[in-house]
């Protein structure tokens, strides 16, 4: 530890640093390095900041000081190998290790960082300093332009004696570690040499040609591992690469040698972890079922089982389910919901986001909820209806309860399309071997199922009619449709940058336009906007000229308004749905983009409306889409020609119509 008056000197000197901002400038200033700072406080550092500004900044934000100031220059090092000066910070008495060193530090010969360590203690880079030719001076110099190589050689090369000191530090460590017997086994010829002999062999042999001096390290798979290092040794830098080993690698926790799994998670982090046995238990909960309790009556009650009923995450699958929830109610009938991923059993929120509609909110006061936490009461003459196809294994036990043992299932995608190849695809798939009355959210989606017999189509090889419901989504009508020319242009994308929405392919959709924006000079100035995002997203570049603007999802009625004035979409969607997006657009008169899949023919989904611009699942096609677009937009008569009309614009008709179908199969 340095003697106590450094502290008292330092603690004088800072204070009055403090004071003036002329020092902090003309000391601090030129050290200092906007992007090392930024990177490692996480601290945003706007890049117009003057030197003095961001002195002043530095001076006065406390989680600055902590950071290391540029990248030649250690503060966490400097403060553990100076104790001192540690504990001068810890008492308020100094401001960081950075200022120390440029008031005292550097005078003293304390050490900056790792590299000059490295450099002090070895011969081969000594040689380098002093030829001037040192690349640890020359960047170091890059960055403390207020001293020079001579200056810096001067200070920590000045006595031989000194050096030759610290040149034999790591000799005299391996002297004491030496393990004779392991060194024998790498070189087995000299069997019959003494320790004293054996430790001369590998200054003079081992050591540069791979061979470790203990067993619990590893030169070759050091050297062969860790790049840096390998190439510091080639440099003459580093000795070898136990020399590193012993001088930083081991505190700054690197492999002495091969462990598999730690091997593993230095180069792919998390990629060992057994996150598949924590989930064995999970799977099983979730498949297990709801605990039933047998209700006594002929009163019919119909469970209707999902994940849970958050309007924060309401998109168009659930605004179908409410909708028919909604029908049932007005029939009268005693409706139950268990929802499945949730621990509350009310609807307190639900209704809170409902409470300017009162028809809504009239039905669902009448509707009891629970958690599958909490026991099912099943009578023999209840229903079900699952949601999802996780909801179907709580729906197929509490419907082995009752007379009807098959259970009514809103089909609103593949859903196997959400999960890689795995146990929970694998349960997702089998849900749909079970017995149910499938009711599709679209005709293209029953076509999938159909063509890939699944679930109710597996049988239909053995003669079997599949039973099944088939209902279109409900799109508005816009009346009257506003297609004028406009000075700027409006694009629409549909964004859904969340990863359980990859279906979206969000990413294509970025990287399709900015190859568009490459590759085409616009004619008018464009607003490229993406709605739909469960948070906020700044902005995305899509090229020098345009960025994309991220915005979250809206209310129904403004998320209409602003579809009102668009004139060209892209919706993608990776997945059998189709998606309702592109309908919505289409109905407003906007040109769209969307992708084929394995149930949506080009030819079909042309038939839709002649604005409908069908891409394959290319990249350099959903460009051309773009350029096709962008070509046609102006055609404003055709594009009035080409509005997309609905079947049905209204939920209720649609629900009337499935709970029909449900009621004369005696499933509600």
């Amino acid at each position: 530890m340095k003697s106590p008056h450094i502290i008292r000197s330092v603690t004088k000197a800072i204070s009055t640093f403090l004071g003036d901002q002329d020092q902090v400038a003309s000391l601090i200033a030129p050290s200092l390095d906007r992007r090392t700072l930024q990177a490692q406080s996480g601290m945003t550092l706007p890049e117009k900041l003057t030197a003095l500004e961001l002195a002043e900044t530095y001076m006065s934000t406390p989680e600055l000081q902590t950071c290391s100031p540029n990248p030649v220059f250690s503060e966490l090092g400097y403060r553990a190998r100076n104790t001192d000066v540690r504990e001068a910070i810890e008492a308020g008495d100094l401001v960081s290790g950075f200022v120390h060193f440029l008031l005292y530090g550097c005078q003293e010969g304390r050490l900056p960082n790792t590299d000059l360590a490295v450099c002090y203690q070895s011969p081969a880079a000594r040689l380098h300093i002093h030829g001037r030719e040192g690349r640890y001076f020359a960047r170091f110099i890059e960055y403390f332009p207020q001293f020079s190589v001579d200056e810096l050689a001067r200070r920590y090369i000045v006595l031989d004696g000194v050096e030759e000191e610290q040149a034999e530090n790591f000799y005299k460590m391996v002297s004491l570690v030496f393990d004779h017997d392991f060194y024998l086994e790498q070189r087995p010829e000299l069997r019959e040499s003494r320790r004293s002999e054996a430790l001369v062999d590998y200054f003079n042999h081992g050591m540069r040609n791979g061979l470790s001096p203990v067993r619990d390290f590893d030169e070759a798979f050091y050297l062969a591992f860790y790049d840096d290092v390998r190439n510091a040794v080639r440099n003459g830098d580093l000795l070898c690469g136990f020399h590193h080993y012993y001088i930083t690698g081991q505190s700054e926790g690197r492999l002495g040698r091969h462990k598999l799994r730690s091997a593993i998670e230095v180069r792919v982090p998390n990629l060992t972890a057994p996150d598949l046995v924590r989930r064995v238990d999970e799977l099983e909960s979730k498949i297990r079922g709801a605990r039933i309790v047998e209700r006594s009556g002929n009163d019919r009650v119909i469970h209707v089982v999902l994940p849970d009923l958050n309007p924060d995450i309401e998109f168009a699958g659930y605004k179908s389910l409410i909708e028919l929830v909604k029908e049932l109610g007005r029939r009268g009938k005693a409706i139950n919901i268990v929802k499945g991923n949730s621990a509350y059993d009310g609807l307190d929120y639900f209704l809170y986001h409902n409470r300017d509609d009162p028809e809504t909110t009239a039905i669902f006061r009448k509707i009891t909820s629970q958690s599958v936490n909490s026991a099912v009461h099943v009578g023999r003459n209840d229903r079900v209806m699952a949601y999802s196809t996780w909801d179907t294994y709580i729906a197929k036990k509490i419907a082995s309860q009752t007379t009807e043992k098959r259970f009514s299932f809103l089909i609103q995608e593949y859903e196997p399309v959400f999960y890689e190849y795995n146990s929970v695809r694998f349960l997702c798939d089998q849900s749909y071997s079970f017995d149910y009355f499938p009711i599709f959210n679209s005709q293209p989606l029953a076509d999938f199922f159909r063509d890939n017999r699944i679930g109710a189509f597996s049988r239909m090889d053995a003669g079997e009619t599949p039973d099944f419901h088939v209902f279109d989504h409900v799109v508005p009508r816009f009346d009257p449709v506003t297609i004028e020319a406009r000075q700027n242009g409006l694009f629409f994308m549909y964004a859904r940058p969340e990863s359980h929405a990859g279906r979206n392919i969000f990413e294509i959709n970025v990287l399709a336009l900015r190859q568009f924006l490459r590759e085409r000079q616009l004619e008018k100035p464009w607003s490229f906007l993406g709605l739909g995002s469960l948070s906020e997203v700044q902005s995305i570049s899509l090229g020098p000229d345009h960025s994309l603007t991220v915005r979250n999802r809206l209310p129904f009625s403004e998320y209409m308004e602003t579809v009102r004035n668009v004139d060209i979409g892209l919706s993608l969607m990776y997945a059998p749905h189709p998606s309702v997006v592109p309908y919505e657009l289409l109905s407003a008169g906007a040109l769209v983009i969307t992708n084929t899949f394995h149930n949506r023919s080009a030819e079909r989904l042309s038939r839709v409306s002649p604005n409908l611009i069908p891409v394959d699942l290319r990249l350099d096609d959903i460009v051309r889409g773009l350029h096709s677009a962008f070509d046609r937009v102006e055609d404003l008569e055709a594009r009035r020609a080409g509005v997309f009309v609905a079947g049905s614009h209204s939920w209720r008709a649609v629900c009337a119509e499935t709970a029909d179908q449900l009621e004369s199969r005696d499933l509600v």
